[in-house]
């Protein structure tokens, strides 16, 4: 994904493109959430991620967690491994 582009991914597979840089408001309001966290992935993406999704309740995200566990090869772990929520990956450049 080049710079000015992100991608919603939902927890229940839905996914959409933005052609576009998105405002960290926006993306709060996309994956409603009150507090983002980032973890790196590679190539200088970004996840964007509900940094309290476990204690709301939601549901874990098998397209994004499948994304992360491809990209990012560490001993970084999001909650186990496993993605939470809905999530935005962006360029980081974007936001540098």
């Amino acid at each position: 994904m080049p710079a000015g582009k992100a991608t919603l991914i939902r927890a229940n597979g839905e996914k959409q493109d933005f052609n576009r840089s998105l405002t960290m408001t926006e993306i709060r309001k996309l994956i409603n959430a009150e507090v983002l966290d980032s973890v790196n992935l590679k190539e200088g993406h970004v996840l964007v991620i509900d940094d309290n999704g476990i204690q709301a309740g939601k549901p874990p995200n098998a397209g994004a967690t499948f994304i992360y566990q491809r990209l990012k090869k560490s001993t970084n772990k999001i909650y186990g491994d496993v993605v939470i929520g809905d999530v935005v990956i962006v360029w980081d450049n974007d936001y540098a």
